[in-house]
């Protein structure tokens, strides 16, 4: 109980104090996160949870991309007590004709068209490591660290901050409600945009007395290199209409 009190008090005073804005710092947070956005490469990433929500459960990221084709892959794996591990894939394709979501229908690939996609991976827990930096008004707060780190031999810069805290709902009722999320977020970047490892905290989970849960996101592999192949559809392109059962 002692260690997650401290802790509590110091994931506080780190927002509340060493989260001010240093000037130019959330621009330059922006800019290291759109500076990829014309670059060829190729990134995989693991992704998983600590605290009580870790094991079980593996998360593998895939990012490639030769402008302006993108292809980004989800892989979730389920390990069961009993049984054989269960793996879940889904893609995300932008090219020159538009864009397309792709998933497993009957044991093959299939791949329709897509034209509300509005983040990276489709998924809650993965997508903020991505996109909430490209927003100019996504942090509260950012703190740059002035020494470089090297994460798989790349050269990072890395940024800690607070994402702006989401507004508390004016509804009241007679049942009890949980505070508003509220994340200690770090994110390192190559010097030319790839996003090379990510950190979240939910701080209002600390405060409470709750076990810290970190979400931890760390690129394994990149490569500069991006063949034709590695960014075409997964599948066919099909009607969703002839996806229904």
């Amino acid at each position: 109980m002692k260690r997650v009190i401290a802790l509590a008090v110091a994931l506080t005073a780190l927002s509340s104090c060493f989260f001010k804005n240093t000037p130019g710092a959330s621009g330059s947070l922006q800019t290291f996160a759109t500076r990829a956005d014309k670059l060829a490469y190729e990134a995989i990433y693991n992704f998983g949870i600590t605290g009580q929500l870790a094991g079980g459960v593996s998360t593998r990221l895939e990012i490639a991309q030769s402008p302006p084709a993108v292809l980004r892959r989800l892989d979730t794996t389920s390990r069961p007590s009993l049984g054989s591990p269960i793996t879940i894939s889904s893609w995300f394709v932008s090219n020159a004709s538009g864009h397309y979501a792709c998933a497993q229908y009957g044991g093959a690939t299939r791949c329709t068209p897509d034209n509300v996609a509005s983040s990276t991976f489709g998924d809650a827990q993965v997508d903020g490591f991505f996109d909430l930096a490209r927003q100019p008004d996504g942090f509260d707060s950012v703190r740059r660290e002035t020494s470089p780190v090297r994460i798989q031999g790349e050269r990072g810069t890395c940024f800690e901050g607070a994402p702006v805290t989401p507004s508390a709902s004016p509804v009241r009722n007679a049942q009890a409600t949980l505070p508003p999320e509220r994340f200690h977020y770090e994110l390192c970047y190559s010097d030319d945009g790839i996003l090379l490892r990510g950190r979240r905290t939910n701080l209002a989970e600390v405060e409470a007395g709750g076990t810290s849960q970190d979400y931890v996101l760390e690129v394994v592999s990149i490569t500069r290199v991006v063949q034709p192949a590695d960014v075409q559809l997964p599948g066919p392109l099909v009607n969703p209409e002839d996806l229904k059962p």
